[in-house]
């Protein structure tokens, strides 16, 4: 199923039980599905009142649409259509209590913001607090400077100046300065801008910031536009505006009356939760930067084979080098959490451990045996990366996938040895070099189709054994708890099922 739909499944099996802690939970469901359904993305305007927020609207609308004036005048957030995005104005960070109310709200459901900063308020605290504050909560931010300056000298020396005060704010808000470089600064004259876009003055758009602006926008929507990122800024929004509220909620009312030991359990059971999803994020990148260490390897061998069989053999030869890493890196990840827990997960004593040495010796038996049988049937065991990290669970899926791997080296090495016959036919320099560029490309058309099949697998069977281990370990969690909890109350089921929904949400994955 579609990770989407898995997402709106998500909503429809929680609904029943946000609606008994939310008022208007009928209105947020139909927004969250519809931000699923059209997966727009949602780009908020924020500064103080008089910054150039509006002016910045109508610069990007190219015409008089947002209302420009120097006093608070709204209390609600306006909306616009820009480019296939929602462009969102809200009121001023210096706006009254009730006003900045509204503003937080849809901070929640906001992928980025633009954050407008007039030039004389470089040192405005509540300007900072507030971008700081979004920073945290994994919101881009782009800091628009509205300036008057001239010279370039003077602009580089204002965009000096703030990246000097967010580093020296940094720490005040436990902020890294890996987080900081996410920043974007980006300085315009909104004022000169505005009349470009209304004339169509190229050169004066460039000279605004205009052009500058745009580019560096485009470039990070390219990225937020893959599918993967659609998916986690939804999964964040659901997450914000749907699970925390009402599991922050319970948990309140259940720390009145509970045991300290049930709440200790409680808290281990959620880490769990949080350091399975975060393991497997980090094995899918560990993963990826292995098999990327290897693609010269592996064009090597595509290049300088011209049989199936044996650039199969060395290919396998080639990605078995990872399976000792993967296992080493698999288990010392996994040992980090010992720590963590009134319970460790033992090393050599779990299923994990016992599963990775079992496997592994018959890995040992498919890899050395085909050099000597090495027949169809081996080859496809011997393809099996990573076969000591498969678990039963995933037995059937990895074999599916096992399947439809099967062939792409022989089609890679065919149509490589195709063109190479062709180039050498050839006697035409001209004719020649179009073989070769024609050659290159499929070399790194095969290359990059074997390792990205490497990559799915291996990445498949690793999140089963981490699944499989830490489900283990919360599965035992929740048992004692509930061995100690002589009541169970509706309000405790709703909180234990709610923590469950969220984490299969944050499981969701392409």
């Amino acid at each position: 199923m579609a990770p989407f739909q898995l997402l709106l499944d998500n909503l429809e099996k929680s609904k029943s039980i946000i609606s008994k802690y939310i008022d208007n939970s009928a209105l947020l469901t139909n927004e969250l599905r519809q931000s699923i359904e059209i997966r727009k993305l949602q780009i908020m305007l924020y500064g103080a009142y008089n910054a150039g927020k509006s002016s910045l609207i109508n610069t990007l609308l190219a015409k008089n649409e947002a209302i420009v004036n120097d006093i608070p005048t709204t209390d609600k957030i306006d909306q616009y259509n820009w480019n296939g995005f929602y462009l969102l104005d809200t009121p001023g960070v210096n706006a009254p209590i009730s006003h900045e109310e509204v503003t937080a709200e849809q901070v929640k459901r906001t992928n980025a913001m633009l954050f407008v900063l007039r030039e004389g308020d470089h040192d405005s605290k509540d300007i900072y607090e507030r971008l700081f504050s979004m920073l945290k909560k994994g919101k881009k931010i782009f800091i628009v400077l509205n300036h008057q300056l001239a010279s370039q000298d003077d602009k580089l020396t204002a965009l000096k100046r703030i990246n000097s005060i967010l580093c020296s704010l940094a720490p005040k808000y436990n902020t890294t300065d890996e987080e900081i470089a996410h920043i974007t600064v980006l300085p315009m004259n909104i004022k000169t801008a505005f009349n470009a876009r209304l004339k169509s003055h190229e050169k004066l758009l460039e000279h605004s910031g205009y052009n500058f602006f745009i580019q560096s926008f485009n470039d990070w929507v390219i990225v937020q536009d893959q599918e993967n990122n659609k998916l986690a800024a939804l999964k964040n929004h659901i997450d914000e505006c749907w699970y925390q509220p009402v599991i922050s909620q319970i948990k309140t009312k259940l720390n009145q009356t509970e045991s300290l030991e049930i709440r200790h359990l409680r808290d281990d059971r959620l880490m769990l939760e949080a350091e399975k999803t975060a393991l497997k994020i980090q094995s899918s990148q560990y993963i990826i930067q292995q098999v990327n260490l290897l693609k010269p390897e592996v064009s090597n061998t595509l290049q300088n084979t011209n049989s199936q069989t044996s650039a199969e053999s060395e290919l396998q030869a080639i990605f078995a080098t990872m399976v000792p890493k993967t296992e080493s890196w698999l288990n010392d990840e996994v040992g980090k959490v010992n720590n963590k827990l009134s319970i460790p997960i033992q090393h050599k004593n779990n299923h994990l451990y016992n599963v990775i040495n079992k496997e592994n010796a018959i890995l040992d038996t498919v890899v050395h045996g085909a050099k000597d049988a090495l027949n169809e049937e081996n080859l496809k065991n011997a393809f099996l990366l990573g076969r000591e990290l498969k678990i039963p669970m995933l037995k059937g899926r990895w074999d599916k996938t096992l399947g439809n791997w099967a062939g792409k080296a022989a089609i890679a090495v065919q149509v490589l040895t195709f063109f190479y016959d062709i180039y050498k036919a050839n006697a035409d320099q001209d004719r020649k070099n179009k073989e070769q560029h024609e050659r290159t490309v499929q070399l790194y058309q095969a290359v990059e189709q074997i390792c990205t099949s490497v990559i799915s697998d291996m990445t498949s069977n690793v999140h089963g054994i981490i699944t499989l281990n830490f489900d283990k370990k919360i599965k035992g969690i929740q048992q004692k708890l509930e061995l100690i909890s002589k009541e169970d109350s509706d309000i405790k089921k709703d909180y234990s099922l709610l923590n469950q929904l969220k984490t299969e949400m944050a499981d969701i994955s392409f």
